[in-house]
């Protein structure tokens, strides 16, 4: 699959920012309710500024740090996880190269790190209660692509089989505050990337 192809596809379908959100759309498949936990969370962040983030967010590639593990299978809860992206949307990402960089942050969970930078996201990681949003990557972890890790909530409905099933997303981003990030809703990628997804 071509996917800068992809996602010059996913971007032309969303349209260029700042774009118009239809009401309807946005209270009947955009919009992701919040869980009543989120109240007292720092997700609550990301609830607070999902129009925002519709309406000034900028289209990349991401792929999955973790999640968590009720997304990749059926069911009606959204859960929420934690994703990489490249913070220079002018660059073209070679998607095993990110892929890679997924990897490397993920086996910090829960190590003991010298490296500070390494040492709070190992923390960070561990901890289902931190959240992150934009936090830059060490170049330690990244040290020729600008990446930037981001805690989401997947809503079932923005996937097309309602489950995680590829680790590469097109995602939306705030390349300034509030730095959010969500996935891009599946309404909006080709038909290519719906194949690829259930494949």
């Amino acid at each position: 699959m071509d996917f800068e192809q992809v996602l010059d596809e996913c971007r032309s379908n969303i349209g260029r920012a700042p774009r118009k959100v239809s009401f309807w759309k946005y209270h009947t498949y955009l919009f992701t309710q919040g869980p009543k936990w989120a109240a007292t969370d720092p997700l609550l962040y990301y609830f607070q500024n999902q129009k925002l983030l519709l309406e000034q967010g900028t289209v990349v590639w991401g792929h999955i740090v973790q999640a968590n593990t009720l997304m990749y299978k059926a069911g009606p809860l959204n859960c929420p996880g934690d994703i990489v992206y490249c913070t220079d949307p002018k660059l073209v990402v070679d998607v095993r190269q990110l892929s890679d960089i997924a990897r490397r942050l993920f086996k910090l969970k829960g190590e003991a790190k010298t490296d500070s930078q390494e040492s709070w996201i190992s923390e960070y990681l561990a901890n289902e209660r931190m959240r992150v949003f934009g936090l830059p990557v060490p170049a330690t972890i990244s040290p020729s692509m600008p990446c930037a890790i981001s805690t989401i909530f997947f809503n079932r409905k923005h996937l097309p089989t309602g489950v995680l099933t590829k680790s590469l997303l097109p995602l939306l981003v705030m390349e300034q505050e509030p730095r959010i990030a969500m996935v891009l809703p599946a309404c909006y990628w080709p038909e290519s990337m719906h194949r690829y997804w259930n494949s």
